[in-house]
């Protein structure tokens, strides 16, 4: 069995590629992707993405079997920043599981301002951080090294 960090690191480098396929979708604006660290089966990776249509069950994810292209069972979640915020005040233990979050570079402004969100709604959580909300214009070109 690998020990933990080097699994971890090999499903950090395949969701950071599956996230940047995903970007590269002409019909898809990605503006904020968490890779959402949780005890649960499988990789869960949330992706906010402008256009899409409303969704009330944001925080139900769409599980895919490991593939060639990306070997772990995954579980999706996809919805606009205002349904995820939805499901953040509805539901606890997502809203723990966003503000645990990994934000997925290179858009990382809107991630952690879904994460400041999510960390008012978690009750031990301090909520003294500002209610901001993103957009993709305030995304800023910010590079992290891996």
């Amino acid at each position: 069995m690998e020990p933990i960090g080097k699994r971890d690191d090999k499903i950090a480098v395949a969701v950071r590629e599956l996230v940047a396929a995903h970007r590269k979708l002409s019909d898809v604006v990605i503006t904020a992707a968490l890779w959402l660290k949780t005890a649960k089966p499988g990789v869960w990776v949330l992706e906010v993405v402008s256009g899409m249509p409303a969704d009330s069950k944001a925080d139900e994810p769409m599980e895919f079997a490991p593939s060639k292209g990306f070997r772990f069972t995954l579980n999706l979640l996809l919805a606009r920043e205002k349904d995820f915020r939805a499901a953040i005040r509805r539901n606890q233990h997502f809203a723990a599981m966003v503000a645990d979050a990994a934000p997925i570079p290179p858009d990382i402004i809107c991630a952690r301002t879904l994460q400041v969100y999510a960390r008012q709604h978690v009750p031990t959580s301090p909520s003294a951080a500002p209610n901001a909300r993103c957009s993709r214009s305030s995304i800023t070109s910010h590079h992290w090294s891996s």
